[in-house]
């Protein structure tokens, strides 16, 4: 059982890279670093009095446990060029991501420069029955808590009803 824990302040929901080759071919190690290119590279303040050598194994456990819901994530080789500054990628949302405002930077770099940057902002939020239900479990969570355990409650009897032996 774990029992150490750390809080961190400004740990993106979800954070993904596409890239045309591995990020280190790219651009180097301190630019990746400025820029927070890369999950590995992504500055979470902790919050707290602990030291840079207490707080890189929490920093790196982040970004695992991300990793694993599919909420960080680097794509190598799926950016295609369409032309000198015109690009096409692709990038998949998993449901489970948060919803709220994200930006999407976009970098183009070229002998290991960045030759130009935008950042764009990009709404997340979710649609119909999932949106009433989202809205419902947060404006009344003892309603909503109460009506998801007798719904449980509902569906064990049923089910022990229906495979109930004779």
């Amino acid at each position: 059982v774990n029992r150490a824990s750390m809080d961190f302040a400004s740990v993106p929901g979800y954070y993904a890279v596409a890239a045309s080759r591995s990020l280190d071919e790219i651009a180097p190690e301190g630019l990746l670093e400025r820029l927070q290119i890369g999950a590995t590279h992504l500055r979470f303040q902790h919050q707290g009095g602990a030291s840079e050598a207490e707080v890189i194994p929490f920093r790196a456990a982040i970004v695992r446990n991300k990793a694993r819901e599919s909420l960080y994530f680097e794509k190598v080789g799926e950016v295609a060029f369409l032309g000198r500054k015109l690009f096409r990628t692709r990038i998949d949302f998993p449901a489970v991501v948060p919803v709220g405002t994200y930006r999407a930077e976009v970098y183009l770099i070229r002998d290991k420069r960045v030759v130009a940057a935008q950042a764009i902002p990009l709404f997340i939020d979710k649609q119909g029955i999932e949106q009433a239900v989202y809205d419902f479990a947060h404006a009344m969570p003892l309603l909503y808590g109460l009506l998801a355990v007798a719904a449980a409650a509902l569906s064990g009897w049923l089910a022990a009803v229906v495979f109930r032996k004779a």
